[in-house]
């Protein structure tokens, strides 16, 4: 018995129609949760076997992310959730998918696959072997030179005939620019996008990959007729215990300047802090992220599987620890950074990368001690990576910015310029008077001395402030019930309703 799930072609167009009315100029709100909603039960109506654990965790993460777009609703949450969106669906095809980095590589294997999966689904005449095109010649360019050439000579002969024409296609052109090419190239837009749910993957080697990885590391025996692989083996060993001695020792000295001038003897002198947050920041930041290939470079091969190999692995393992000490000082100088110059986007997301790096440096512990394979690292650091990404998809960022900065006026930088260019949903922490603001700023020049500068002084923040809720006020009440989200329905309620 046919059931809707064997016409493909029904199901894209009909998801194509709800993507349409669902977000055809419209802003992300409740019609994310919606299509979230509906995709879910457009995954249980076709399915036909048990899916695997990943593919419910795809379905979590995007009815999560959803949900962080209604109730935190930043940029950040609408990217987060279309990436999980696509994410779901580009597992349809295969969804005894294992491992969730393989889960990504099959998605855009669908993606690149969508030509022919359209094709498939939504070709016109099916292509037979031994067509003859000169009948198509005879049959088609015959009857239409014919026209052509009678209809020259009508319009010749008749200038009536000629006008009549001209009005007919005046009339189709009228008709012509009421249809809105921008609707159509949306809806084929939804097309292209539940197309992924079919999509004709025959992607046989990354599924092979997916089922083949092993956590545990395998040892590769090779043959060599120029040398003994063992002696090569204990060269390279000797090699890497050399090189972590010296890098021991190097990064020792380094955690030792930061823990005796960061930790304990850091002082304000007054300055930006560029130095010491921007460049060193990001220049530690590289250097975790160079430690964890090196270490995988040498733990990925047969050195470990050598004998004695305690001084090897404890001289890694004492690397990785002091990286791990190398990201409490990036956090530190992350934190001083906020306390004098208040939040901001980067500063915030720091702390959730060096959350991804310390829980890569712990997983690679985990390899020394238990002998894991690269494919372990990939496969749980994949995982935690997205976990990260959907926690701080979840909270609305502009808000706690605009809170916590002019709370902390009295010690922190307030910088307009950037304040002015958050979220309609923050407008409401920012609502100060001009007195308000005359009292802030005696602070601020008080404890910053760059503070009275032109740079920071170009902006009446009041004025700036005051025309967006106005515009915010104007847009939020001719808005579709389908735009609604939490965030800026709270802050029109303390602008206006208050």
């Amino acid at each position: 018995m046919k059931t809707i799930t064997t016409y493909p072609r029904i199901i894209i167009l009909l998801s194509a129609l709800l993507f349409y009315l669902l977000f055809y100029s419209l802003t992300a709100g409740i019609n994310v949760l919606l299509i979230a909603v509906y995709s879910v039960c457009l995954f249980l109506f076709a399915l036909k076997k048990s899916p695997g654990k990943l593919m419910y965790l795809f379905l979590i993460g995007m009815i999560v992310s959803s949900l962080s777009v209604l109730f935190a609703h930043t940029d950040l949450s609408v990217t987060i959730f279309w990436c999980c969106f696509i994410l779901f669906l580009g597992n349809f095809s295969y969804q005894q998918i294992n491992h969730l980095h393989f889960g990504a590589i099959l998605t855009s294997y669908s993606i690149f696959r969508l030509p022919s999966t359209m094709a498939k689904h939504f070709r016109g005449i099916k292509k037979r072997s031994g067509t003859n095109y000169s009948a198509y010649i005879r049959f088609v360019f015959v009857p239409v030179i014919t026209l052509v050439v009678l209809f020259v000579i009508y319009s010749s002969a008749n200038d009536l005939f000629f006008q009549s024409f001209e009005n007919f296609m005046s009339h189709v052109a009228d008709f012509l620019s009421t249809i809105s090419f921008s609707r159509i190239l949306f809806f084929l837009l939804g097309i292209i996008v539940f197309s992924l749910c079919y999509s004709q993957t025959n992607a046989a080697a990354i599924i092979q990959a997916d089922s083949s990885l092993s956590f545990n590391l395998v040892r590769r025996r090779r043959k060599s007729f120029l040398i003994s692989l063992n002696r090569m083996l204990f060269k390279k060993r000797q090699m890497a215990i050399l090189l972590f001695v010296i890098l021991n020792l190097m990064i020792c000295w380094l955690n030792y300047l930061d823990i005796t001038s960061i930790w304990f003897g850091f002082q304000w002198d007054g300055g930006y802090l560029k130095d010491m947050v921007h460049e060193g920041t990001y220049l530690l930041i590289g250097a975790i992220i160079i430690s964890i290939a090196v270490s995988v470079y040498y733990l990925n091969s047969n050195i470990v599987f050598l004998r004695n190999s305690k001084l090897f692995n404890s001289l890694v393992i004492l690397w990785l620890a002091q990286n791990a000490v190398m990201i409490v000082s990036v956090v530190l100088r992350n934190t001083y950074y906020i306390n004098f110059f208040a939040l901001a986007y980067k500063r915030i997301f720091v702390y959730f990368f060096l959350a991804a790096c310390l829980i890569g440096l712990i997983s690679i512990v985990i390899l020394i001690l238990h002998k894991k394979s690269v494919g372990f690292l990939l496969s749980v650091n994949s995982l935690a990576l997205y976990l990260i990404i959907l926690c701080a998809a979840c909270f609305n960022w502009d808000s706690i910015i605009a809170r916590y900065n002019f709370s902390h006026y009295n010690k922190s930088f307030v910088h307009y310029n950037f304040l002015a260019e958050l979220d309609d949903s923050a407008l409401a922490y920012m609502n100060y008077s001009e007195e308000d603001l005359k009292k802030i700023n005696v602070v601020q020049q008080s404890r910053f001395s760059f503070a009275s500068s032109e740079e920071y002084t170009n902006i009446n923040f009041a004025e700036v402030i005051k025309k967006r809720k106005e515009n915010f006020k104007k847009r939020w009440e001719t808005r579709s019930w389908l735009e609604w989200n939490y965030p800026e329905q709270k802050a029109y309620n303390l602008l206006f309703k208050s």
